[in-house]
């Protein structure tokens, strides 16, 4: 849901963005037709003054142009506060192009001039674009000077406003070299005086957000950067709107959300080009030229950042080339392109020595040895391996070394600077005993829940524990019921067998002997088969005679012509012959008794 009404908010703010402009755009015809009006040559002056700062971030070139006009305007009628203002303006367009080289004269004679005209302002003012151009030179002893005399005056005048801008900047240095802390307690002493005056501290949203996307935190950075989003848009700030919509954008390339990344940083780039600002849109085509290198979209992405290198040709920004030329080397150095990307990381190199950034000539130096080592160049890889280091350490170590020296060195700082010097230190002290009181009461709770759920989670541990054992005995006595049972059926089991081996055993002799009287009936029955076969054939013959002759006796009685005497001999011969068969018959009957078969 919060997603959901951030993204349709930064719908609305890319809606009346062309609005803004239509606003601002407007804005500038007026002091437009109004200078070609009938005006003293101050009044002039002061308006062509307006008109370069309204153009400031949307269109250098016309700054540039107005301020020219009204600093020649200034020296011709000996107009010393023109002149002086008009100095500053061009140093601020300078520095706005990175052309550092002729920025740094402009401001440091403007500084003398506020300074003779006692304008306490607008010398503040000065001191701190002093303050900004050495930070971003590298210089940050320098700065550091140029900013403590600043909040210094600053807070002599009692101005509460210059005081706030001054410690947002003294912020931006500590962040430049890496004082987190430090960076952090000067945004919120800018922001409790701002908010006492009632102006708008969306400035320091973006810078806490910054520190914030350096150190990994990207929640907290995009939850700033959301705040200093809605407090531009309440303002009306259109480029801060795509100022922080470039802001949100690097942090989704830096979380790897890459399509977000891309949506961010097209808004940004439709806002910035609607504001005519070369710089941003040069800036915002880089940026969607990286977030294509990490897509591996090399061909698209080299698009997008020679875009951006023709803007940075166009407004002259040495700076942006030297960073430009870089990833351009990076880009090509993926597709194997070693000619090309040689030449701009070498351009990028020879740009970065020729206005003393040293953070982009060592961030040259290292990718030139990169290419090197996979051309297997062994001396050059050497030699700028060599150069990143020492440009390295002279970037965020020596001058960081040399700023702290001089802060704990400087002898001529005044009482009023020592006492500012200690309170901020002891309110540094104050803080962070604070902080420090808040995380051991943190810690104190944190203790006490641990001890809690430490104690409950024994509590747990000891009711299981009982239960488990609890269970577990009376698993294990009717474990041992089972155990008993069974060794009782195991000995039951054990006499049976003892009693089934011996019936086997009798069993087996009682086979045994079934098998021999078997074997024996077996054998007497063949005998008497074997005597009954005799029997019947010797019967046979026995009894076939005595049978014969009855029949044939028979056969003969009955012829009609037989006598009486004849057929008183056959039948006394039938008789014979049935006598002799009864005693046949009687024979085997008593043989088979005496046999019994």
């Amino acid at each position: 849901m919060t997603r959901l009404i951030k993204t349709g908010f930064i719908g609305l703010l890319v809606f009346i963005a062309p609005l803004s402009v239509w606003c601002n755009s407007g804005k500038i015809d007026s002091l437009k037709t109004l200078l070609k009006s009938t005006l003293s040559d101050q009044q002039r002056v002061n308006i062509m003054l307006s008109i370069s700062k309204e153009f400031h971030r949307n269109d250098s070139d016309s700054a540039l142009y107005y301020v020219e006009k009204s600093l020649a305007l200034s020296e011709k009628t000996n107009y010393q506060a023109g002149l002086a203002k008009s100095l500053r303006r061009l140093g601020l367009i300078y520095s706005l192009k990175a052309n550092y080289a002729a920025a740094l004269p402009a401001s440091q004679r403007s500084l003398l001039l506020f300074q003779a005209l006692g304008d306490t302002t607008n010398t503040i003012n000065s001191l701190n674009n002093l303050g900004g151009l050495y930070r971003k030179l590298g210089q940050y002893a320098e700065a550091f000077e140029y900013y403590q005399e600043a909040e210094n005056i600053a807070k002599a005048i009692k101005s509460d406003g210059l005081t706030a801008i001054t410690y947002n900047n003294l912020g931006i240095l500590y962040k430049t070299v890496g004082e987190y802390d430090s960076a952090i307690v000067y945004y919120f002493k800018s922001i409790e005086l701002k908010q006492k005056r009632n102006m708008s501290v969306s400035s320091n949203y973006t810078n806490i957000g910054l520190i914030k996307l350096d150190l990994g935190d990207y929640n907290d950075a995009e939850e700033y950067f959301s705040k200093a989003l809605e407090l531009e848009a309440l303002s009306n700030d259109h480029w801060g709107v795509a100022n922080c919509l470039e802001n949100i954008g690097s942090v989704k390339l830096q979380t790897g959300q890459y399509d977000e990344a891309y949506d961010y940083f097209e808004q940004a780039l439709d806002g910035f080009v609607k504001l005519q600002a070369k710089s941003s849109i040069a800036i915002n085509y880089d940026y969607l030229g990286q977030v294509l290198l990490k897509q591996r979209r090399y061909t698209l992405a080299n698009e997008y950042l020679e875009k951006s290198k023709d803007l940075y040709h166009e407004i002259n920004d040495k700076l942006g080339l030297s960073q430009i030329n870089n990833t351009l080397a990076q880009s090509n150095l993926h597709i194997r392109q070693f000619d090309l990307s040689t030449a701009q990381a070498l351009e990028s190199l020879h740009l970065a020595q020729d206005i003393g950034a040293l953070k982009e000539a060592s961030e040259a130096a290292k990718t030139l040895y990169e290419i090197y080592g996979q051309l297997e160049d062994g001396k050059n890889t050497y030699k700028f391996s060599k150069l990143h280091i020492q440009l390295k350490d002279s970037l965020f170590d020596n001058q960081k070394l040399e700023y702290i020296t001089r802060l704990e060195s400087k002898q001529q700082l005044s009482l009023i600077e020592r006492e500012n010097l200690l309170l901020m230190k002891e309110n540094q002290l104050r803080e962070k005993k604070l902080e420090a009181s808040h995380l051991r009461i943190q810690r104190q709770n944190i203790i006490q829940m641990a001890l809690i759920v430490c104690l409950i989670c024994a509590i747990v541990t000891a009711l299981i524990w009982y239960l488990f054992n609890h269970k577990k005995r009376k698993t294990i006595r009717i474990l041992e019921e089972l155990n008993n049972e069974i060794l009782l059926q195991k000995e039951k089991i054990a006499n049976q067998a003892i009693e089934l081996h011996q019936v086997n055993g009798e069993m087996r002799s009682m086979n045994e002997s079934l098998e021999f009287l078997v074997k024996e009936r077996t054998k007497k029955i063949e005998s008497q088969n074997e005597k009954l076969r005799d029997y019947a054939f010797a019967n046979s013959h026995e009894v076939r005679a005595p049978l014969s002759n009855l029949l044939g006796l028979i056969n003969i009685s009955k012829f009609e012509n037989l006598s009486s005497e004849e057929q008183e001999l056959i039948i006394e011969k039938i008789h014979s012959s049935a006598l002799d068969l009864d005693h046949v018959i009687t024979k085997v009957n008593k043989i088979l008794e005496e046999e019994k078969l």
